[in-house]
């Protein structure tokens, strides 16, 4: 008990120690460009909670609680195992799940909030012998103190029960900083790091690894093939260095169940084990470098972004860079668990996509070709989920940022002959369905977001359309495409495989992005192609069906596919939500779905029994089969009622919606993260903002917080609502810069330009907003 108390008092002057150094934000010189460190007298960072969204079996949120950089290469964080059995895929897919009770190691790459595993390589893990079981997961993983968990932005700690050891680390954009303090001393005298390049996320292969030992250097790589890396690009090599301080007093390597001192090994079962002397208190750091390019990128990486900064500085760094893009979005006001809420939710919103470029500015491409870019290139674009949020979210406080991005997949699209629909590495895992990359690159433009050709990105979309993919092209494209251009619908039959093949969703979201191809046409005075855009971008109709106010299948003939059920999947039409769910998807023209209902009072009636119905299985424990907002197609749905004449319905469901699914706790998010998609709807509600999907129209909602001020392209927009908070959910004014509002909406411009936006709340309902009005130039 003694030894016992004694480690938990070192792990926390540890901790103490290191964390006084940063909490005055007086870091050391900043290794993830970030001018200079924050002052502030608020530090947004102390708020954040990495650890909200790893927990909730059940919720399958799939965050991790790591050290990462905004939009860094490198996340490095551990991943864990329960006692018994192996992890389900569902909720591993980051690699961590707080109710587990193992610790496996620490690996440094990773997806973010994603439904389906990949990545999780190079794992390192601290042990004390005996050295041949640890050649194996079950040799090396330990248990841990769920009490001694610190995550904070860009750091992560926990002791390790089984060595006894306090693990720690810190990151920079490309590398990972591992601190091991042996709280303990082995009877051996001996402690040792494990290195596994076998190791990946649950149903992960390993096709290939290697590494090569250089003095207390060891260097390699490992190639992962997961469901996104693997199915057009083979897996995604990830290329490491790493070097020990102090230098290690011998490594032994591994193949298979051979372990000796063989200096290079090749395979797919291989491994490394490090050994130190080791009294109490002796320190071991571990500085990883990564690369999606090759060795000497992960090497370059490590030595200019770690060089010999010390463990407390490289911390510090990391807190200041996000400190840095916390302040975009700078929030005074509500409730303790509120504000925790909103900073961990911009910070989950700013996690992905990943960096890819080394510090040389080299990357591989689309066509599996080393290039150099002059800019920030990104992968993990999760953008079916993503482009409803995550990244109108960029455009308005980070638009330097979604330049980048726009970038990377205009790159994409060059070097591979179209744009993704979703992205990892460098190939397309065809997953999802749509043209994403279309809103995602055209609302850019359309939010005046700069630093692209926008011709070109222009007939790179069109390109999908007039030239699709051809047979045997890695990219599948517009599925159902000749249907669809001949119908106005992907008829039930045409996709292969499966009867259904989802041809409702992938009609719905080929309408959003023509619509966005549409509007970015249009603005660039090329009104054939605007017009040929705005056709399919309307064609959402033909598949409505007024006797069910749903959106049905259709048959090539033109008839309903039959049999139908509203509540179910029907033979594979839709995609991860029901008929219900997908009845809203119109986010590009809310005017024209309610229209469709008949007269406004109708929709407004559908609408809110839809969420009335929710809020019925939320509130008796049950999954809905109404409004969900765990999955995306219909979060953008409350907003609708603003097209119906009634904010007032708006602002009371987004309002339920704000405390129903978010909390300050583990699994206090609704669902799969995707990409940081729920997270950033969580912020722009928050904010009194939300986007009209392939336009540069913004909806006003209500803000959550009495005063709110924005890093915009022109300088600040200050959201100031003084009265703002759960008593007042209700918006009775509104004004821009003193003019009030006549529509309950905003152009992007005229808040791109900085200002005050100042709304005035009220306790009961008002009729301010009810004339939605018309945006159409």
């Amino acid at each position: 008990m003694k030894t016992r108390l004694c480690s938990k008092r070192v792990a926390a002057l540890l901790c103490a120690l290191s964390m006084a150094a940063c909490t005055a934000g007086t870091g050391a010189p900043d290794t993830a460009n970030v001018s200079s460190p924050v002052t502030r007298a608020i530090r947004y960072t102390k708020l954040v909670q990495p650890l909200i969204g790893t927990g909730g079996p059940a919720k399958n949120i799939n965050c991790f609680p790591g050290a990462v950089l905004p939009w860094g290469m490198v996340a490095v964080s551990p991943d864990t195992t329960p006692s018994t059995g192996s992890p389900p895929t569902g909720n591993h897919s980051a690699g961590y799940l707080a109710d587990d009770e193992l610790i496996v190691g620490f690996s440094h790459v990773r997806l973010q909030g994603t439904s389906t595993p990949d990545l999780g390589s190079v794992l390192l893990m601290p042990a004390v012998g005996p050295e041949p079981s640890l050649i194996t997961p079950t040799g090396y993983r330990s248990g841990y103190d769920k009490t001694s968990e610190i995550a904070q932005p860009g750091y992560y700690a926990v002791t390790l029960q089984a060595p006894n050891v306090r693990a720690e680390l810190t990151a920079t954009r490309r590398a990972a900083l591992h601190r091991y303090t042996f709280l303990t001393a082995p009877a051996s005298g001996t402690g040792e790091v494990v290195l596994d390049l076998s190791h990946a996320l649950v149903n992960v292969p390993v096709t290939a690894a290697e590494l090569h030992v250089d003095g207390a250097t060891i260097e390699g790589f490992t190639l992962p093939s997961g469901r996104f890396s693997g199915p057009s690009a083979g897996g995604l090599r990830v290329f490491f260095s790493i070097q020990f301080d102090p230098a290690p007093t011998a490594i032994s390597t591994w193949s298979n169940t051979t372990l000796d001192d063989s200096t290079t090994r090749s395979g797919t079962k291989i491994g490394a084990i490090a050994r130190f002397p080791i009294t109490a208190g002796s320190q071991i750091h571990a500085r990883v470098g990564i690369s999606y390019v090759d060795v000497a990128g992960a090497r370059g990486n490590r030595e200019a972004e770690l060089g010999t900064l010390d463990f407390t500085a490289t911390r510090c760094a990391a807190n200041d860079a996000w400190e840095h893009e916390l302040s975009s979005v700078r929030f005074e006001g509500g409730t303790a668990a509120q504000s925790t809420v909103m900073a961990t939710a911009l910070y989950h919103s700013f996690v992905v996509p990943s960096l890819v470029t080394d510090v040389d500015g080299r990357y591989r491409g689309y066509d599996n070709a080393i290039h150099t870019a002059d800019f920030d290139y990104h992968t993990n674009f999760s953008m079916w989920d993503t482009y409803r949020t995550v990244h109108p979210l960029l455009d308005l406080v980070r638009s330097d940022q979604q330049s980048n991005l726009s970038r990377s997949l205009i790159q994409m699209a060059r070097e591979g002959g179209y744009y993704p629909r979703w992205s990892m590495g460098h190939g397309y895992p065809n997953i999802t369905a749509g043209s994403p990359a279309d809103i995602v690159v055209g609302e850019s433009f359309l939010r005046g977001v700069g630093g692209f050709d926008a011709n070109e990105a222009l007939d790179l979309m069109l390109k999908e359309v007039d030239n699709p993919p051809p047979p045997g092209h890695p990219h599948s494209g517009r599925e159902g495409l000749a249907g669809y251009l001949a119908n106005g619908y992907v008829p039930v039959g045409t996709v292969v495989p499966g009867v259904g093949s989802r041809v409702v969703v992938r009609t719905l979201e080929y309408n959003v992005a023509d619509a966005a191809i549409s509007h970015m046409a249009s603005a660039l005075g090329r009104n054939a192609d605007a017009a040929r855009a705005q056709g399919w971008s309307q064609s959402y109709r033909t598949l409505w069906d007024p006797s069910t106010n749903v959106f049905r299948g259709r048959n090539a003939d033109g008839s309903w596919f039959a049999p139908f059920d509203a509540f179910n999947a029907n033979e594979g039409l839709y995609y991860g939500a029901n008929a219900l769910q997908y009845s809203w998807l119109v986010p590009h023209d809310p005017s024209g779905l309610r229209d469709l209902h008949g007269s406004p009072e109708a929709f407004v009636d559908h609408l809110d029994q839809f969420f009335a119905n929710a809020k019925i299985a939320y509130d008796s424990g049950q999954r809905s089969s109404y409004y969900t907002h765990e999955n995306e197609p219909d979060i953008q749905a409350m907003y609708l009622f603003l097209a119906g004449g009634r904010p007032d319905l708006t602002q009371h469901w987004v309002d339920w919606a704000s405390n129903q699914f978010y909390a300050p706790t583990r699994d206090g998010l609704p669902g799969n993260e995707d990409a940081g998609a729920l997270s950033a709807w969580y912020v722009l509600s928050a904010i009194g903002l939300y986007p009209v999907s392939s336009t540069d129209i913004w909806l006003i909602g209500r803000p959550a917080f009495p005063k709110i001020s924005l890093t915009v392209a022109g300088g600040t927009l200050v959201i100031d609502a003084p009265l703002a908070g759960p008593t007042r959910p209700y918006v009775a004014a509104v004004t821009l810069n003193g003019v009030p509002l006549a529509h309950p909406w905003v152009r992007h411009a005229d808040l791109a330009g900085g200002g005050i936006l100042r709304f005035e709340m009220s306790d009961q309902p008002q009729t301010w907003g009810s004339d939605f009005g018309s945006w159409e130039r």
